[in-house]
């Protein structure tokens, strides 16, 4: 943020992404940082937020009249969704409290709810558990004119590229970050074994549905591998969320695309094994059989509904965002940011051994 003025900033969830977004505030404007509130159902197991002296939390059902409370008593003039669910009588009804309170709010006439998905023009539906949340919300929003509202979506979340499935982000305590703005890749000075099993990202891992296993340095190839797949680090897509509050009032569209890198599959599991030094004892996961289980799907257990979804959403290429797009929107709203792709991750995770997240 480039104004003088303190501003205020409400997240709605104490979640992974939250923690980088926090971090991008504070460093947006050090010597004035932004007033950030958040929300969150629970202080139980949150221990970077309870330690965080920079924030105030705010414990609350997700109802219309609590969340406006909430944005009125801080004079909030942006709200953040980071919320997760799959559930649609959370998700959905959060969300469309979130959208009342803003709306009847003093101050707080800008809200970005939570997507954080692919191509959503394209594929509006997947992954297949957005279909009843997700989607749905887009299509009540859509007509919206009192308050400001945009979808961000940037693919995959590349942070899992530097970090095992064993590694615990949750219990990390709040530390002062002391990483600048991202730049350019730094040329790679190594040690010989690099540590996969040290927490370098707030994300928590994904086992089974991140194809890449650092701990077993085992993959799975979906499809050919060579379908078109985005990501984007958490860090970045969190510096887009700030950059986004400087967008003169009215600019925002209502999909906006950010990307690290597109790519592919066998692209990702090359950079790791380069980068690593190790090969990855790869198996393959064809379409066709992925589709075949979609097929019948309601014979799945939950984790493997997941993994089927997900599955899907990278062998149709509905993860990568459209770059024509992508390059429009960093001209028109992102101008001083840096997307880093897979290996600059991978080297500002592992170059220097630094303490603070990715």
């Amino acid at each position: 943020m480039t104004t003088s003025s303190k501003q205020s900033i409400v997240i709605a969830g104490a979640s992974d992404v939250a923690k980088y977004l926090i971090e991008e505030l504070i460093a947006s404007n050090p010597s004035n940082p932004p007033q950030i509130g958040v929300l969150t159902r629970s202080l139980s197991n949150r221990p970077w937020f309870t330690s965080n002296p920079h924030i105030s939390l705010h414990v609350t059902e997700y109802s219309a009249p609590s969340i406006q409370s909430i944005l009125n008593q801080t004079k909030a003039t942006a709200l953040f969704s980071l919320l997760h669910s799959n559930d649609p009588s959370f998700y959905n009804t959060a969300h469309e409290a979130m959208l009342t309170a803003c709306r009847n709010s003093d101050l707080c006439k800008r809200f970005v709810p939570s997507d954080y998905g692919g191509d959503i023009d394209r594929f509006p539906s997947l992954p297949r558990f957005y279909d009843s949340t997700h989607r749905v919300f887009r299509e009540t929003i859509s007509n919206e004119t009192e308050v400001e509202w945009t979808f961000v979506n940037g693919g995959w979340f590349m942070d899992y590229i530097v970090q095992g499935n064993k590694v615990d982000p949750t219990i990390v305590p709040y530390k002062p970050s002391t990483r600048g703005p991202a730049k350019s890749a730094k040329p790679a000075m190594l040690n010989t074994e690099l540590d996969t099993s040290k927490v370098r990202s707030y994300m928590k891992p994904l086992p089974g549905i991140w194809p890449l296993d650092l701990d077993t340095f085992t993959a799975t190839k979906l499809g050919t591998g060579e379908e078109p797949i985005g990501w984007t680090s958490a860090r970045d897509v969190a510096r887009a969320l700030v950059k986004l509050l400087d967008a003169p009032s009215g600019s925002w569209e209502k999909h906006t695309y950010v990307a690290g890198q597109i790519g592919t599959w066998n692209e990702a599991i090359g950079i790791a094994e380069e980068f690593y030094g190790r090969k990855f004892d790869v198996t393959e996961k064809m379409t066709e059989s992925i589709l075949l289980a979609l097929q019948n799907e309601s014979t799945l257990e939950p984790v493997e509904r997941a993994v089927a979804y997900m599955d899907e959403w990278n062998v149709i290429g509905a993860s990568a965002v459209p770059m024509d797009r992508v390059l429009e929107h960093r001209e028109r709203f992102f101008s001083g940011v840096k997307f880093r792709g897979l290996r600059e991750l991978l080297e500002d995770a592992f170059v220097g051994e630094s303490e603070q997240m990715v």
